[in-house]
C-alpha cells in the first residue's frame, strides 16, 4: 500500500507510522514500467514542482509539460491516448 496524502506532493511522501505502508517516495521509485506525466505548466491544482518532482523520482519516465491547466487531457485526449498505447507496447 502506498500513502498518497494530500496526493502526489512530495511533502506528504512518507511511510505510515506503523510501518505497514511504503512511503509515496518509495514506491515511486519501485515503478518498473513505463510512465508518461502529462500536465499543464499553467496547472493551479497540481503545481509543475510536484510533476517535477514525479519525473525524476519515477524510473522510465516521459514527461509532457504543455500550455494548459489542470485536467489537460480533456483536451488532449488523442495525444493522451496515444502515449498510453506506445508505452502499453514497451511493456
Amino acid at each position: 500500500a502506498v500513502d498518497c496524502q494530500q496526493g502526489l506532493s512530495p511533502l506528504y511522501a512518507r511511510p505510515s507510522k506503523d510501518g505497514s505502508e511504503l512511503s509515496a517516495e518509495t514506491a515511486y521509485k519501485q515503478i518498473n514500467v513505463p510512465v508518461a506525466l502529462w500536465y499543464g505548466r499553467q496547472d493551479s491544482t497540481v503545481p509543475l514542482k510536484t510533476a517535477e518532482w514525479l519525473r525524476d523520482t519515477i524510473p522510465n519516465t516521459t514527461e509532457h509539460f504543455i500550455d494548459g491547466t489542470h485536467a489537460l487531457y480533456l483536451y488532449n485526449a488523442e495525444a493522451v491516448i496515444d502515449d498510453l498505447v506506445e508505452k502499453m507496447t514497451q511493456t
